[in-house]
């Protein structure tokens, strides 16, 4: 969140576009009710929230992938406990 902020203010984007950019790293739904309390457009944020999970599924993996890091698969219960 910090980063979009500054990176925003930097860019010298609007005081809206700052403020909208400032909620994106939270569900859509939860966004728009939060937009009205920081005086953000609804539609931008959700526009943000949406285009910022898209950049996270589609970038992820592969930084995953370049840290080495790999995801841990669940552990399969005893076969006794399965039917």
């Amino acid at each position: 969140m910090l980063v979009a902020v500054a990176l925003g203010r930097v860019l010298g984007l609007s005081a809206l576009l700052v403020r909208s950019l400032s909620i994106k790293s939270v569900t859509a739904p939860v966004a728009v009710k939060l937009a009205p309390l920081v005086n953000a457009d609804p539609v931008l944020v959700a526009a943000f929230v949406v285009t910022s999970g898209m950049i996270g599924v589609l970038i992820g993996p592969a930084l995953l992938t370049l840290w080495s890091s790999r995801a841990v698969a669940p552990s399969r219960p005893p076969a006794s406990a399965r039917s």
